[in-house]
């Protein structure tokens, strides 16, 4: 995705995790310039409850990459 009009702002969604997840469910969404990145700490963007965020920091023209993980209460990822 790139961030569009100069503002550096890229909306994002997804579709809610399975139920089969324990408890209530975080999602963790990274985000990299680079196609293929390994998911980590310095790729963290933000954890919510929510399934859609506002990347208001993405910096206008340039490509960024977004992974979302879902994680329930007990740390189980999916």
């Amino acid at each position: 995705m790139v961030a569009g009009n100069g503002s550096g702002e890229v909306v994002l969604s997804w579709s809610p995790a399975v139920e089969s997840c324990n408890g209530p469910v975080t999602y963790d969404v990274y985000r990299s310039t680079q196609e293929h990145f390994a998911p980590g700490p310095d790729t963290l963007l933000a954890t919510t409850y929510s399934t859609d965020l506002v990347d208001t920091s993405a910096a206008p023209g340039t490509p960024h990459h977004y992974l979302v993980r879902a994680r329930d209460a007990v740390d189980n990822v999916e």
